[in-house]
């Protein structure tokens, strides 16, 4: 601490991880700098303007050239543009009225539009009624999406569809319906056929105990029901048929599971035994499977601000930069490029790019915030590359190409479980065979959630149970950890 009370260095007792704070003139944070071992230090350095708004945030990784994100604002506040690493941004705000293209319903409220850093005119747009609730988003020869909810303002239909033919369709979801609680109780899917992709036609279903956790949940197309009991405390005792224990620290108790200060070591996963490590804020930093041919050895880094630096992995060396808590920029670790940049409206992520354009992928989700397709922008409808369905917990049970390769052979990191509010998907924690296609999940902060047990991997829960999670999806949804609601309020949309 200074004089003045203010913290200037946060050290650790085994000198690894250190952090130091600068100030400027108006004790505004100016400067974070991170030790990291055997790679150097992350610096992250902040300029504001005269009303507090930040207006650059410069990232210095080890070995590569800093990257910069800067910001400029309306004289109200709101985002006027956000350069990332040389590709801008411009944001524009208005009040209209429209019709929606799919059901014909005219109403009247916000657009906010976002011009990308693609070919002249291509922008993306999100169209809300005078509730504040979305109504429609669209990307200019991409994705349209458009949304209905009843008088509670709960959602109760969601279209994908192709934005320059609207009864060109990707993946409807219909007839939502709740209890008084507000738990999702079913709804309609009608999904086409993509090539080798499966329609996925049907009625989900859903239902809940008396303290609203989420006990069942069931498709025509899933083999059998996904089902779940819980004790009293929030453990889940049986996951998808598969039973777990619990200790009085709400831990796993079965043979083979390990915790060491609170954080989960060693983890029994479809047959196979993972090791992983933490640092002193129980954040993931190494995931190792010596199960896999070859072992599978990962690695995390954190900045100094917490979030999550980089990662390393089989074929992959990727520093990340950010928006706030959310991640808009993968940066190869060898060269210093910027290779993908993922573009987010006010709700959430709808598309990634190379930088200029190339390489684009749209995105269509589900109610819930899951990827459902890969879209191939740039061909004409049915431009999709991929199906998937995530379960409403997390397990992945389905991501097959159009072209019949089964996993799909090239994810990214932003297109999974929750891939909407930023959520990273670990490809390579999946087992290494690939007989089941669900890995772990990992924020921002670096909080591990495993879907085969419904848990937190450290104490970051934020109910009493300090690894329960999603226990109640309706309720839960956004935590103090996984801040999936929060991280928008800090974007500057107005």
């Amino acid at each position: 601490m200074s004089v003045d009370s203010r913290l200037e260095q946060i050290q650790y007792p085994d000198n690894t991880g250190n952090i130091l704070i600068d100030y400027d003139g108006f004790n505004r944070i100016q400067r974070l700098t991170r030790s990291v071992p055997n790679l150097g230090s992350i610096v992250v350095e902040y300029a504001y303007d005269d009303n507090d708004l930040i207006t650059s945030v410069r990232t210095i990784y080890p070995g590569i050239a800093p990257q910069e994100v800067t910001y400029t604002y309306y004289p109200d506040g709101s985002r006027a543009s956000m350069t990332i690493a040389g590709s801008v941004l411009t944001y524009e705000y208005a009040f209209l009225t429209g019709t929606l293209r799919v059901s014909g319903e005219p109403f009247a409220g916000l657009r906010i539009r976002v011009n990308l850093p693609v070919t002249t005119g291509l922008r993306q747009e999100s169209w809300y009624d005078r509730r504040g609730l979305l109504r429609m988003e669209q990307t200019t020869n991409g994705v349209y999406r458009e949304y209905h909810y009843n008088g509670r303002g709960l959602l109760t239909q969601l279209y994908n569809r192709d934005q320059f033919t609207v009864s060109n369709r990707y993946a409807d979801f219909t007839n939502l319906q709740y209890d008084a609680a507000g738990n999702l109780l079913r709804m309609d899917v009608s999904i086409p056929a993509f090539g080798a992709a499966p329609a996925l036609n049907g009625t989900v279903v859903y239902d809940y105990d008396a303290q609203d956790r989420q006990v069942y949940e069931n498709a025509s197309w899933y083999a059998q029901p996904v089902q779940f009991s819980y004790d009293p405390n929030d453990n889940p005792t049986t996951v998808r048929g598969i039973s777990f224990g619990s200790n009085a620290a709400d831990q796993i108790s079965n043979s083979g599971w390990v915790y060491q200060n609170g954080d989960l070591v060693q983890m029994v996963r479809f047959g196979e035994g993972p090791v992983l490590t933490y640092n002193r804020e129980h954040q993931l930093v190494r995931y190792y499977n010596p199960n896999a041919a070859p072992p599978i050895d990962i690695r995390y880094f954190y900045r100094p601000d917490g979030l999550l630096g980089g990662r390393i992995g089989p074929n992959y060396f990727r520093w990340y930069l950010y928006d706030g808590p959310v991640p808009i920029a993968e940066v190869d670790g060898n060269t210093g490029s910027v290779v993908s940049l993922y573009i987010y409206g006010p709700e959430g992520l709808t598309q990634r790019f190379a930088p200029g354009g190339a390489n684009r992928r749209l995105y269509t989700f589900d109610p819930f915030g899951n990827v459902v397709h890969r879209v191939q922008f740039g061909q004409s409808y049915p431009n999709v590359l991929s199906l998937a369905w995530h379960d409403r917990l997390g397990a992945t049970y389905l991501d097959i190409s159009s072209t019949g390769a089964n996993p799909f052979p090239s994810p990214d990191v932003l297109d999974g479980y929750l891939a909407r509010y930023g959520i990273f998907r670990d490809p390579w924690t999946r087992p290494w065979n690939q007989a089941n296609l669900t890995g772990l999940m990992t924020t921002s902060w670096g909080t591990a959630f495993d879907p085969a047990t419904g848990r937190f991997t450290s104490r970051t829960g934020s109910s009493q149970n300090p690894y329960a999670r999603l226990f109640r999806p309706e309720k839960n949804f956004a935590d103090a950890n996984w801040n999936l609601v929060v991280a928008f309020a800090n974007w500057g949309y107005t």
